[in-house]
């Protein structure tokens, strides 16, 4: 049993570096086509690109932290009409890891 458990914590892991390394390059695709000139004509960042890239990296942690605290704030079972009466092919379950929020769905046949 506490193989099954530490085998779930790994993937769990897994997983959630998964997602961080996705956001990451997401961030640093966005930003970099945002702020940087395309035309490379200094090896280092000059003023206005390295202000741009602190504004633009600050401003992504805040959406990225707001939409995930309003998708935890959902209220995911009504939503999906969720109910332990009605059986669904896909099955409702939070860990936290697959998307922002928490929420993945399975399907019961796989």
């Amino acid at each position: 049993m506490a193989k099954n458990a530490s085998d779930e914590m790994l993937g769990m892991a897994q997983q959630e570096m998964e997602y961080r390394v996705e956001l990451y390059n997401k961030l640093t695709h966005s930003c970099f086509d945002k702020c940087i000139e395309k035309k490379f004509k200094d090896s280092d960042l000059n003023v206005a690109e390295n202000s741009c890239v602190d504004r633009c990296v600050y401003k992504y942690w805040q959406v990225t932290a707001i939409i995930g605290q309003l998708l935890n704030s959902m209220d995911w079972g009504a939503m999906l009409d969720v109910s332990p009466i009605r059986r669904d092919p896909l099955v409702y379950c939070t860990n936290g890891v697959h998307s922002p929020g928490g929420v993945s769905f399975v399907s019961e046949t796989a």
